[in-house]
């Protein structure tokens, strides 16, 4: 099956244009480096600023930044509740990454876990498989008809299936290994942990880097904490506003919780397996289906 994922253009700083550019390179990213090693088949349709977002689509969204997402809508899933990525355009700038690199690193996990279960077990700790974040500085991408995509982590380094860790091999191991802004996401003993690898406080970019790489409303790695209980359906009209004016709440009448931007915080309160929030999380890279949200079988072996 080929995944037809529409590409939308909520920001205020690229044009179509651009847009189409970016597209152009990431398409042929997917089909030729990353989808064949991840099981995978997708095409990127880009929809043109101000028509409506398709209903039977997965969708990526370029927004300036979080609070842009909550005023116009653009919450957890789409307004028929399939999976959605967003690129968050001010806060990549101003982090001086490339829009078109995090757009490849979001499409990139997107198609690899886009109900967001994946998790690989190392030690007590549970991994998440973000394919992008271990390589998550522009230099650690590389260029396609001189647009720059993101180095992408492979299977191996996940699930020790081979030697091959990247696609370009920068990362020298397997799961927990790190270089140089390797961002890394886990659970232990209840609570969320995050880490970006080696990097040196006192250089100002590289702090910029780790605080573009917390998590934040919006994001993957928020809606990994807060649990797929708390996800919300996009609520965007054929113009791109709140529908209706409709009022911003968790889905039984609360406010959204905002996560503090901490190295550090409690889960969710719900933390069984056999529960929603890791329904069919453990995964084998040799599970054929890795676009489906049924449940899913759990992996044996993996990363010691």
């Amino acid at each position: 099956m080929v995944q037809q994922v529409s590409v939308i253009n909520e920001s205020t700083r690229l044009s179509d244009q651009e847009i189409s550019m970016h597209i152009s390179a990431i398409q042929e990213q997917m089909d030729r480096d990353v989808g064949p090693l991840w099981g995978f088949k997708v095409k990127l349709n880009q929809v043109p600023k101000g028509d409506p977002p398709p209903g039977d689509q997965w969708w990526m969204v370029y927004l300036d930044h979080t609070d842009q997402a909550f005023a116009l809508g653009y919450h957890d899933l789409t307004h028929h509740g399939l999976p959605m990525g967003k690129v968050f355009v001010e806060t990549t700038l101003s982090a001086s990454q490339t829009v078109s690199r995090v757009l490849s690193h979001e499409t990139a996990e997107l198609l690899v876990d886009p109900w967001m279960k994946r998790m690989v077990q190392v030690g007590n700790r549970q991994y998440l498989v973000e394919v992008g974040d271990p390589l998550s500085m522009d230099s650690q991408g590389y260029l396609i008809g001189g647009v720059r995509v993101s180095g992408i982590a492979l299977p191996g380094y996940y699930y020790e299936t081979d030697n091959r860790y990247d696609l370009h091999g920068l990362l020298p191991g397997p799961l927990p290994t790190a270089i140089h802004g390797t961002f890394l996401m886990w659970l232990e003993n209840n609570s969320w942990q995050w880490k970006m690898a080696a990097t040196d406080p006192a250089q100002e970019e590289n702090l910029k880097i780790e605080a573009f790489m917390r998590p934040r409303p919006g994001s993957r790695r928020y809606r990994r904490m807060i649990g797929k209980s708390q996800w919300l359906n996009s609520v965007v009209n054929l113009y791109g506003q709140v529908a209706n004016g409709r009022k911003l709440n968790n889905g039984a009448g609360g406010a959204i919780t905002r996560l503090p931007a901490t190295s550090g915080m409690e889960a969710s309160p719900v933390l069984n397996a056999n529960d929603d929030q890791f329904e069919g999380c453990f995964l084998g890279v040799t599970e054929g289906d890795a676009t489906s949200d049924q449940e899913l079988p759990v992996a044996t072996g993996g990363v010691a």
